[in-house]
């Protein structure tokens, strides 16, 4: 048996712009952004045990949604991310950390904590640059 709380979903695929719905046996919320052709997308699945704190989820575009929680403990902003991989331009990777850098500021004005989960989609290791290492 595995114990979670939340858990952030990459590459969803779902077509709907924004949904939230209820597994069926009524345990866990999950809520999505998706993108019309079949690709990308990000959802945040949370436990049933805080179904009543969320405040807000909010799908940005198919890449960035967030979902906002009031705890007892603390406030918290959920963010799952999925950056363009290597394919795209250096603009389109600049457009998510933008995004994320207002959703961070926003949260952290409203002192709330900020959790980001997602698909970096980093590359490790040598480049090779005009045939130098």
């Amino acid at each position: 048996d595995i114990s979670w709380d939340v858990i952030a979903i990459n590459e969803t695929w779902r077509t709907a712009q924004k949904e939230t719905w209820t597994t069926s046996r009524g345990k866990h919320i999950f809520a999505a952004a998706g993108h019309d052709q079949h690709s990308r997308g990000v959802a945040i699945m949370l436990h049933s045990r805080h179904a009543r704190s969320i405040k807000s989820f909010t799908a940005i575009n198919e890449r960035i949604a967030y979902m906002d929680l009031d705890l007892p403990e603390q406030s918290i902003r959920i963010i799952a991310a999925y950056f363009p991989h290597g394919g795209y331009g250096d603009t389109h990777v600049q457009q998510v950390y933008d995004i994320l850098a207002v959703l961070h500021k926003e949260a952290t004005q409203r002192r709330m904590m900020t959790i980001l989960a997602g698909d970096f989609n980093a590359q490790v290791g040598v480049q090779s640059i005009s045939g130098e290492t």
